[in-house]
């Protein structure tokens, strides 16, 4: 079974600065696909749209799935 992008990325920490006190606060994408909600030391809560991070990984997987087939046909 082939993984995704957004699987392989799961675990990769992104940073989202917070925008009252500017502190960085580092999450995996995997954990704010789970939960997009960041509460902030300085009592901020960030709300991380993550319908934008999914819609375009997805269209990395189709871009990286028609380079595979392009290669796959490239080699007969």
């Amino acid at each position: 079974m082939k993984e995704t992008t957004m699987s392989l990325l799961d675990p990769k920490e992104v940073s989202i600065d917070c925008p009252k006190c500017k502190r960085k606060n580092n999450r995996t994408i995997g954990s704010l696909k789970e939960n997009p909600v960041v509460n902030c030391a300085c009592g901020n809560t960030i709300t991380v749209d993550v319908r934008y991070l999914v819609r375009e990984l997805t269209k990395v997987d189709k871009k990286l799935g028609q380079i595979r087939k392009d290669f796959e046909r490239a080699g007969e």
